[in-house]
């Protein structure tokens, strides 16, 4: 008699939908080298994540962003960011995550519109501190497909990231910086390197039902 009940309580379980909704406030730090020397800006940005799981092992995250950057020096210019995404989350172990997702980027200028659609697949450790709901995190992932209008594909693509979150019931509360680099091969113009960087702030709150 309990073993049904036990399959029972666990298919329940199992069968629980999280959504977890997310509000983002970021600050970045983007520079570009084309062969003409550093053009750096800086600005701000907001944001919102959704994220939809189901049981304890599979998540959806949807996640929409905003923000200008103004132009710190010569040869550089201000421009509007925005950016959508999609990620499929797959826990692998209780520490470990595997993700993969595709984002689209776009910088406008009063000159033209830049866009950016980027493939990554990566996976984030999450490290429990304390007892108390502190976690460490840092995650990495490599993007074998980005593609830029007007650039060829980069021969190197990649983003890191690292902070901290605290998770109390259903709130949270998390701290984290990422830096993401590119590098687009020399041909008919000079190599071209980017980064873009953002600290950022994001306070969350989850359902389960």
């Amino acid at each position: 008699m309990c073993v049904p009940l036990a399959l029972g309580a666990n298919a329940r379980a199992a069968a629980q939908w999280t959504v977890r909704a997310t509000g983002v406030a970021v600050v970045m730090r983007h520079r570009v080298d084309a062969g003409y020397g550093i053009e750096p800006s800086s600005g701000a940005g907001v944001g919102a994540e959704l994220v939809v799981g189901n049981g304890d092992r599979l998540a959806v995250r949807l996640l929409a962003q905003t923000g200008s950057l103004d132009a710190d020096g010569p040869g550089a210019v201000d421009r509007d960011v925005a950016e959508v995404g999609a990620e499929l989350d797959v826990v692998v172990l209780p520490w470990l995550t595997a993700q993969a997702g595709v984002r689209r980027r776009t910088y406008s200028t009063v000159l033209a519109r830049q866009r950016w659609t980027t493939l990554h697949v990566g996976a984030e450790l999450r490290l429990p501190f304390t007892e108390t709901g502190v976690s460490g995190i840092v995650s990495g992932a490599v993007l074998p497909g980005v593609w830029v209008n007007g650039l060829d594909q980069p021969d190197l693509a990649f983003a890191v990231a690292s902070g901290m979150e605290y998770r109390r019931g259903r709130a949270s509360v998390a701290v984290l910086y990422g830096v993401e680099r590119y590098r687009f091969p020399a041909g008919a113009r000079p190599s071209r390197r980017e980064q873009m960087a953002a600290l950022a702030l994001k306070v969350g709150w989850s359902v389960t039902r």
